[in-house]
């Protein structure tokens, strides 16, 4: 992490010129909408931004020299979060290297915040150094564009001027987050003026600020550090496309899986496959699809869908290699005994020859295909999808999956059907480890086989364009390891790939930014080998992007944890597969282009370790090695690029030929009868859906705890159903529920500053504003005291109250005096962003606390999300909560107790200790309360043991109901 230098607490306020002032309040505005990287190359022209970044608490700033891989990073951080990062450059050429990335980022859907400082508009077309026109410089690519005002306050306009510099940040914000539309990159282009170092400008300069000028208002901010224009809802608190569908386009859906009788459902690249929550809401819901409707599910390795527990063994992952199968593919499309009558496409156009050659026959023979896509864009070059639905397909399919379950719809699938499908998938797959594991050599698809019982649960598999992408589509169906007594285990690995123009640019640097963004802190409790990131490259793409392998030398000292396995084999193995080939000379010189590098130089003089295995049971051991040491590192497989050729092509041959075999075969199953709740129902018209509905009562409102927000709850627990209306959490209780952001936190306006008093007016307005008399109010931690001081001030407004590792604060003046001294001391480091402070150290540090040392259990994926959530906050946010609802700024509720008449459930995790004894004597205090022990989890009870307590809630609030 770069060094910085702390910021003085006026840095707003009281700046030395206007160019700083510009930049600081950009800056400011970006981090309170959301940003939190920042990756800059460097330059003059945007020493203002530059410094900005690096001085604000709340964005982590990385260096990297040249523009084009600095693009990449902030793209390969953007694909990893689901949220916009930073690329910050100078003027002049610098800003025109940042087109690949957005060219890739346009077309992939991926947030990126593009900053380039330029001139000022005296200085254009006047021969001035570095000046170009950056005006729109990358055309229709961009989700948005604007040129920021240019730094000057005119007599009586400095609100004005200020207020439109904070507007369009938080508005390029939105934009790139994809707020009303596909995510993408935005470009600010932000003329500045010099001086551009934090240096007082002399009078009469354009730099220097005019006499008189007031500091407060938009120069600060909004209150609360709130940012000037908030998108409702907040793509920050929910880092993926909108969750809610409409019940037309799920009855739609519904209506044809259920009645097709050979249906398919082909995944695609997904943008979102490796963002934390969205991800796994897909895959779960697309387990649960599948095992209802008993439906072939076939997944691209970039779908997100081959490589998990959920749908490890529900998924298609050898599609490509059944394509090459004359007898397979001739059941897929062919009209005896019937081929496909419908399919269901998710994600990008099929990458792989066979499944390309697939499509474009569908789509002449006329299969009903319907496409999902969060925006409706079209994924379909044959032109042979019917329907489109504007839906988040994980929201979309989870809903599907729900109403087929209350309808107790079984669907008109015929079971020889799946029955085709799994039957040829194993046999392919026991073909290819077999055909794999006897060749001794080295060859490219081997990697992939290999790597595939080799990479840890959560690790991040980054995957090169051109070859490699066929090869992980032919070589690795499912990510799977030994386990002991339990056979083989599907792990949970996300992929990734510049899916959007298929280019092998930048992909070393885009693997850098996936690392740094899937970064958790190994104090935090990281699993063995967990959490790590392996790049697979080819040589050429190795060559084209020797600046990515440079940042990562310069930045593995910065969380930056990355394997590079390169393959070389000498050259672009993917045109031997083209017509061109053979046709020399310039064939060798112009396509496959071999580069004849020492890659063990250039590796080590990037500054990373260089190993080359030579042979399997080397690579092997090098890889383990290599996974459970943190930092960057190369690992050369050296191929013949000939040899892998025709290694691929027998393999194809032995799968073919065995899946042949195996389709031979007399059938020995008969069509499954499709059964609704109400009885036996036609094959062709299942039961028509229906929008869930609530049976009433008193609703839930959910208080979070320390450094969370109302997304915990919201995407709380991960079983629950998904609904047409989006609110699962009414779904899962039975009854209206809603979850509130404490002052400081989230959404909070924080209008009354972050205090109790604040915290319960803001409870009491939210109950009054929607009309609600009465609530069952759940709290935990910090919120479980939010929820006591409401319990104590408007017992009438409460119908239940249900604490989570809660504490009445501290009774002892000393130790609560004590206790505001570490709180205040606290929020001092989450102010300051020098090494180690601001908000990702703050976050890192709380994360390591001894008091939540159990969630290190529920393993890396957990506790990635749980990490982009808390930074998700702000730096002021947190220090105001601190300093105003903390224990030691709270009063001790131990004497108001007694007088709470609230039916009360005192939740805690039997391994803390502490809230444990703290429930039993807080139970005894209180006139009708009762305790429940959650075993085996620690303080955070609701997150580690979801089921149980959602239980112990729904059990706590029917038993309150039913007693009247």
């Amino acid at each position: 992490m770069a060094d910085r230098a702390p910021p003085k607490p006026d840095a707003l306020c009281d700046p030395p010129n206007l160019s700083t002032l510009w930049g600081r309040v950009l800056i400011d505005e970006l981090a309170r909408s959301g940003v939190r990287h920042a990756v800059i190359a460097p330059g003059s022209r945007s020493t203002p931004l530059a410094f900005a970044a690096a001085d604000h608490p709340d964005v982590s700033d990385l260096s990297v020299i040249d523009e084009r891989s600095a693009a990449f990073v902030a793209l390969g951080l953007a694909r990893a979060t689901g949220w916009p990062a930073v690329v910050i450059s100078t003027s002049g050429t610098a800003a025109a290297n940042f087109l690949p990335a957005v060219t890739e980022a346009d077309r992939a859907g991926i947030p990126l915040l593009v900053l380039t400082a330029d001139r000022p508009a005296r200085l254009r077309d006047a021969g001035d150094s570095q000046t170009t026109d950056q005006v729109k410089l990358f055309g229709g690519r961009v989700r948005w564009f604007h040129e920021t005002p240019h730094p000057g306050l005119g007599p009586g306009r400095e609100e004005a001027t200020l207020r439109a510099l904070r507007s369009a940040a938080a508005h390029a914000w939105a934009q790139a987050a994809g707020t009303g539309g596909p995510p993408g990159p935005v470009h600010l282009n932000v003329p500045l003026d010099k001086p551009l170092e934090p240096a007082p400008a002399a009078a009469g300069e354009p730099g220097a600020l005019p006499d008189g000028f007031d500091p407060a208002g938009a120069a600060a901010g909004r209150p609360g550090g709130a940012p000037w224009l908030r998108p409702v809802p907040s793509p920050l608190d929910h880092p993926s496309p909108p969750s809610r569908v409409s019940v037309e386009g799920v009855e739609r859906v519904a209506l044809a899986l259920a009645g097709a009788r050979r249906p398919l459902v082909l995944v695609g690249a997904m943008a979102s496959a490796g963002v934390p929550g969205v991800s796994d809401r897909l895959r779960h819901a697309v387990a649960r699809l599948a095992e209802r409707l008993a439906l072939p599910v076939w997944a691209e390795a970039t779908s997100g869908l081959r490589f998990a527990h959920e749908t490890g063994d529900r998924v298609i992952g050898t599609g490509e290699l059944l394509l090459a199968s004359e007898r397979f593919r001739e059941r897929l499309t062919g009209n005896d005994p019937g081929g496909v009558d419908l399919v269901l496409r998710l994600g990008e156009a099929p990458i792989g020859w066979g499944g390309r050659r697939l499509a474009a026959e569908l789509a002449a023979a006329g299969v009903l295909q319907i496409a999902v896509d969060p925006w409706g864009r079209r994924h379909d070059p044959d032109h042979g999808v019917a329907w489109t639905v504007a839906a988040e397909p994980g929201a979309l399919l989870g809903a599907v999956a729900d109403l087929l379950e209350r309808r107790g719809v079984a669907g008109a699938a015929e079971e020889s059907w799946i029955a085709l499908h799994r039957e040829a998938d194993q046999a392919a797959r026991a073909v290819l480890a077999e055909e794999a594991a006897r060749r001794s050599e080295l060859f490219d698809g081997g990697v992939f086989w290999h790597l595939g019982s080799l990479l840890p649960d959560d690790a991040a598999l980054v995957v090169s364009s051109s070859m490699p992408l066929r090869e992980v589509e032919m070589f690795l169906p499912a990510a799977e390891a030994e386990a002991e007594g339990a056979g083989r285990v599907c792990r949970t690995v996300d992929l990734f790939a510049n899916r959007g123009l298929n280019g092998i640019d930048g992909i070393t640097s885009t693997a850098l930014g996936v690392a740094l963004g899937r970064w958790v802190d190994p104090g935090a409790g990281r699993a063995e080998g967990g959490s790590r990131t392996v790049l697979v490259t080819g040589d050429v793409a190795f060559a084209h992007d020797l600046s990515g392998a440079l940042a990562a030398g310069r930045l593995q000292g910065a969380r930056a944890d990355l394997t590079v396995v390169l393959v070389n084999n000498d050259g672009g193995a993917i045109f031997d597969h083209l017509p061109a080939a053979g046709r020399e000379p310039a064939f060798t010189r112009h396509l496959s282009t071999p580069t004849g590098a020492d890659f063990a130089a250039l590796a080590r003089g990037c500054g990373l370790e260089h190993r080359a295995p030579g042979d399997w049971k080397g690579f092997r051991a090098t890889i383990a090695d290599t996974l459970a040491t943190p930092g960057c590192r190369v690992v050369e497989v050296r191929t013949d690029r000939a040899r892998s050729k025709a290694i691929r092509e027998e393999i194809a041959a032995a799968v073919a030929a065995a899946v042949d075999r195996t389709l031979g075969k007399p059938a020995t199953r008969e069509p499954a009868t499709a059964v609704a709740a109400g009885g036996e129902r036609s094959r062709t018209e299942p039961a028509r859906p229906g929008a869930p509905c609530h049976p009433g009562g008193a609703p839930l409102v959910l208080l979070h705890g320390f450094t969370g927000s109302a997304a915990d709850w919201q995407a709380w627990p991960p079983r629950v159903a998904w609904h047409p209306g989006g609110d699962h959490l009414g779904a899962l209780f039975g009854r209206p529920a809603l979850a509130l952001d404490l002052p400081g936190h989230g959404a909070s306006p924080g209008a009354g500053g972050a205090t109790m008093d604040a915290a319960v007016e803001e409870i009491l307005a939210a109950l009054d504003r929607r009309g609600i008399d009465r609530a069952h109010l759940v709290g935990y931690s910090m919120g479980g005291r939010a929820a006591l001081a409401f319990a104590a001030g408007h017992p009438d407004r409460l119908a239940s109250l249900m604490l989570i590792g809660a504490s009445p604060g501290i009774e002892d003046d000393a130790e609560r005096s004590e206790r505001r001294r570490q709180d205040e001391a606290l929020a001092r480091a989450l102010e300051e962003a020098d090494a180690g402070g601001g908000l990702e150290g703050f976050v890192d540090r709380w994360m390591a606390l001894p008091l939540f040392a159990t969630q290190a259990l529920l393993g890396h994926r957990h506790l990635r999300l749980a990490r982009l959530r808390r930074l998700a906050g702000s730096s002021r946010g947190y220090a105001a909560s601190l300093r105003g609802m903390g224990q030691g700024a709270q009063a001790s509720y131990w004497p108001a107790l007694q007088t709470i008449e609230t039916p009360t459930l005192l939740l805690a995790g039997g391994r803390d200790e502490r809230y444990v004894r703290l429930a039993h004597r807080m139970a005894e205090a209180m006139p009708h309360a009762r305790v429940e022990i959650v075993p085996g989890v620690g303080h955070a009870a609701h997150l580690e043991a979801p089921d149980a307590v959602a239980e112990a809630i729904r059990g706590h609030v029917e038993g309150v109901e039913q007693k009247g």
